[in-house]
């Protein structure tokens, strides 16, 4: 088959059925195979058609999903209900993730997606690992959305643990990278980034891009030359040219009767 679901051994389910409507609880086995696609997990499943629940249908559970060899395993909860103001919102949330696709892995997925009339609000972190010879790049990075206007501020229960997220009013989209590392055949770069797309006041759009604790090695394969430390920038592009700040300490080593070191700043 396609598709099996199972009740978990050893639960019991509960199905109330009234004129109010309907009040189920149940925890599932799912596994679905077809066309080099699974997914298995263990779910549960709480919906109540009542409205005496703010929380008319849940989903938790731990789900394996495999494509062609690639896999993706976290802890997932889904849950639509309606607020205190009798607006109704979804929240979707990932915990304890982790990604094997080809040569780019990722760990410590986690994350939460927050959908309501006013628009989209979520995050998503994760520690990447990416190695292609002569290419790696490892690090942590952080996305965030909010095109709803208002800040918004909202956790949910996923794998025992909660997630979360508290964001200031959009509409932007933002990517920061942490400790991320760049290797290319031995020359390697390292430094924090932050990149943001963002609607100002007046409705117009403006990118900005921020690296700090930049470093930089270069060589030839057996020995740094060129050092470049506390390296920072921020660049500006409102959409009618670019402004900008760049700054950091240069040094030239590894060559023999030759010493150059010195700040470099660029505006």
């Amino acid at each position: 088959p396609v598709l099996t679901a199972r009740q978990v051994t050893g639960t019991t389910a509960e199905v109330v059925l009234s004129a109010a409507g309907l009040v189920l609880s149940l925890d599932v086995s799912l596994a679905l195979a077809a066309g080099g696609v699974s997914v298995t997990g263990d779910v549960s499943i709480d919906l109540d058609t009542t409205g005496a629940s703010p929380i008319a249908v849940a989903l938790a559970g731990h789900a394996r999903v495999a494509v062609l060899g690639q896999e993706l395993e976290a802890d997932v909860a889904f849950e639509q209900a309606t607020t205190a103001d009798g607006a109704g919102v979804v929240r979707i949330g990932l915990a304890n993730g982790s990604l094997a696709l080809g040569g780019l892995g990722a760990d410590q997925i986690s994350g939460l997606l927050v959908l309501t009339g006013s628009g989209v609000a979520g995050t998503l972190s994760a520690t990447l690992q990416v190695a292609s010879a002569p290419f790696s790049v490892t690090g942590t990075i952080r996305l965030a959305v909010n095109t709803t206007g208002v800040a918004v501020a909202e956790e949910l229960v996923v794998g025992g643990g909660r997630v979360s997220l508290d964001l200031p009013a959009g509409p932007y989209l933002r990517v920061e990278g942490v400790g991320v590392t760049v290797v290319v055949a031995g020359q390697s770069l390292r430094g924090n980034l932050l990149l943001e797309n963002a609607t100002t006041d007046d409705g117009g759009s403006v990118v900005r891009l921020a690296l700090t604790s930049v470093q930089l090695s270069l060589g030839d394969g057996t020995r740094t030359l060129l050092t470049l430390t506390d390296g920072t920038a921020l660049f500006v592009l409102p959409g009618t040219g670019i402004a900008g700040r760049v700054s950091g300490t240069v040094a030239l080593v590894g060559v023999p009767g030759l010493t150059l070191a010195g700040t470099l700043g660029l505006e």
